[in-house]
């Protein structure tokens, strides 16, 4: 068997909705690549001779393949090759796609399909793939390292009696699998009231050739009159000071002595003491830890704030999380290390939040011990105490220790002046998603050159004006009595 173009469109054909016919399906295969095949393939029959090996794959298909980005195939894939096979057939195409694999002798199991982060064994042996990614991958190896006019006898191999015949194993993988946040001891301490008024999401992408349960999410606020507008934003954040400052051991005290009325104040003035003369990073670290809470569902275990109270701090992160949840039908537990970056450039941005990240990394057997510390030093009830012990010093015998993760939150900046006034809201919807389609093939490849694929990440991004001079005038403002 050999995995080439001719081999996928029989597998996607002999899965197909009903009425579909053959140029439909290498119609669907070019759209995804932006290509109109129809103006290129002038005679019905060139159609079959594609199918079965007689022609090679048109020259405009891999000249766009060679351009491609892997989101933008991979979105290519959900609009236009989607549609056409029947939903239940998923599972089966991927069962296929990896029979084909195994038998094909003329790739080394290490070999990169498509794209990084996609290697044959990966593709094989993976319990949890993305549907749409894996197929962009398989599809982008069979367009430009394969000739499809030399695979006619292989092609053969997978026709109708070969997908009709094929038995698929229930439960064996689980595609585009979500993952859902639990209910725990540890409960979220950020207000959820204003959030959606404050923030309204764009666009969320998973980050192809990492673990399945990485995303990238892209948010923004309100605009009006060219300009993204921040009121509300730091009206929120004023909001929470008291809940990002405060440990809930000292807010329940203060509670519990009848002083809850003085939380707020208490809390804004340790904010005010702790940044008047270094706010640079406070906005992204306080954004980093809203959308852990709020849109990650990951309890913070010590804000940046508090960390900073340590004596002799040892952590190097942006704030500590607790994420609880199921995946594909299993719980996890994993401790979420932020790393927080305001900048002008996105990927400047995501560049500096790595850096930070690999010395977290580096740094783990200290930024643990931060956590464990949280069980003697009163930071919790003795619920939530007994939880977390459990969760991260798990007697022995018993279940495994929580695995480390990654939170992080970008800023960078958009001109809108310059924008057409009656369109200039969608363009900036349109740029945004365009930019969060690029950060992801940026991230992917950062994962992989430093070898991070075994990590989660939680990616919050949102656009500025002006982010140099926003990230500290929003803050100085909160300073100065909230801005208010």
């Amino acid at each position: 068997m050999r995995l080439c173009l001719g081999t996928l469109i029989n597998i996607l054909y002999y899965n197909r909705n009903n009425g579909v016919k053959v140029d439909l399906v290498c119609d669907s295969i070019a759209s995804s690549y932006g290509v109109d095949l129809s103006k290129i393939y002038y005679e019905r029959n060139n159609y079959d001779k594609l199918k079965a090996g007689r022609n090679n794959t048109p020259n405009e298909i891999i000249d766009a393949a060679r351009l491609v980005p892997a989101e933008k195939l991979s979105n290519g894939i959900k609009n236009y090759i989607l549609p056409i096979i029947k939903d239940s057939k998923k599972e089966a195409i991927i069962f296929e796609i990896r029979d084909v694999l195994r038998n094909d002798e003329t790739i080394n199991w290490d070999t990169t399909l498509g794209f990084d982060g996609f290697t044959k064994r990966n593709v094989c042996e993976c319990t949890h793939l993305m549907f749409a990614d894996t197929l962009a991958a398989v599809l982008q190896y069979t367009v430009l390292e394969v000739a499809n006019n030399e695979c006619q006898a292989a092609i053969k191999e997978t026709g109708k009696e070969y997908v009709e015949s094929f038995v698929v194993n229930p439960g064996e993988i689980v595609l585009d699998p979500e993952a859902i946040a639990t209910t725990t001891p540890l409960t979220i301490t950020s207000s959820k009231d204003q959030f959606v008024r404050t923030f309204t999401e764009v666009d969320s992408i998973h980050v192809m050739g990492a673990a399945a349960k990485s995303s990238a999410h892209i948010f923004c606020v309100e605009m009006s009159n060219q300009e993204f507008q921040f009121r509300r934003l730091q009206d929120y954040l004023f909001k929470n000071i008291g809940r990002y400052v405060m440990s809930r051991y000292k807010a329940n005290q203060m509670a519990s002595e009848g002083n809850a009325d003085q939380i707020g104040l208490y809390a804004l003035r340790e904010f005010q003491n702790t940044y008047k003369d270094k706010s640079d990073n406070v906005l992204g670290e306080m954004l980093l830890y809203i959308f852990m809470e709020q849109v990650l569902g990951a309890p913070k275990i010590m804000s940046k704030i508090e960390l900073n109270r340590l004596h002799g701090t040892i952590s190097k992160s942006d704030g500590i999380h607790l994420y609880s949840g199921n995946f594909a039908g299993q719980p996890f537990n994993q401790i979420v290390y932020g790393a927080s970056n305001i900048e002008e450039d996105l990927c400047v941005a995501a560049d500096r939040a790595f850096s930070r990240i690999l010395d977290i990394k580096n740094n783990r057997n200290n930024e643990l011990r931060v956590v464990e510390n949280t069980i003697y030093n009163n930071v919790f009830d003795k619920e939530t105490t007994a939880y977390i012990k459990n969760l991260i010093i798990p007697e022995k015998g018993h279940k495994d220790s929580c695995d480390m993760a990654f939170g992080v939150f970008l800023g960078y900046s958009m001109d809108l002046s310059s924008a057409d006034p009656r369109t200039y809201r969608n363009d900036a919807m349109k740029k945004m998603k365009s930019d969060i389609a690029d950060l992801k093939d940026h991230i992917r490849e950062k994962i992989i050159s430093e070898n991070l694929s075994g990590y989660d990440f939680y990616i919050y991004v949102i656009p500025f004006n002006n982010a140099q001079g926003e990230k500290l005038k929003l803050i100085e403002e909160m300073l100065n009595d909230g801005g208010m």
